[in-house]
């Protein structure tokens, strides 16, 4: 089942990676970049909400794998920021196409992961009785934004703004 919901989920993210790349003009590293700021920025989050709220060994925790993950995650911000401020072209193109191909089988297991990682968090969330606090949206926050760049990582790049320019055209224009 994990198996038919992963490729579920990577052809619907190539979807959304498409129409962000033809509608609103976006390229793929502008989209990994958003997204692994997003991580970034959550982590940082998360990490200061637990040292405010919860117990010095959850934060202590929380500081280990956010420190991990931020020296990670920085040097992919920075190259994707890097490809995205040079504009595409298809040696770029080619250079993500062959990542996403990479990404698709290479990184299943750490797209497992994630996924049961957010099942666990839910179905843990759901059986407290408390009500959910900062801590718990930052972390699920975090986890969505980690999927989603597993996901969006797999995902073709296309040339930026190419069904925009057809949007332009009247129904009855070029028939004359």
């Amino acid at each position: 089942m994990l198996w038919k919901l992963d490729a579920f989920l990577v052809e619907q993210t190539n979807r959304c990676a498409t129409w962000l790349q033809e509608e609103h003009g976006m390229t793929m590293p502008s989209i990994l970049s958003h997204i692994a700021m997003a991580t970034v920025v959550s982590t940082g989050g998360s990490i200061i909400a637990m040292v405010m709220l919860r117990s010095p060994l959850v934060a202590a925790l929380m500081i280990i794998f956010g420190t991990i993950t931020i020296r990670a995650l920085w040097p992919m911000v920075q190259r994707y920021q890097r490809d995205a401020d040079r504009g595409w072209s298809h040696s770029m193109a080619r250079d993500y196409a062959v990542r996403a191909i990479g990404a698709q089988e290479g990184q299943r297991t750490m797209r497992h992961l994630g996924i049961g990682l957010a099942m666990a968090i839910l179905a843990l969330s759901a059986m407290r009785s408390r009500p959910a606090d900062v801590v718990d949206l930052l972390t699920i926050v975090l986890v969505a934004s980690s999927i989603a760049h597993l996901y969006f990582a797999c995902a073709e790049p296309k040339p930026p703004g190419t069904r925009r320019q057809e949007h332009g055209k009247l129904a009855f224009q070029g028939s004359f």
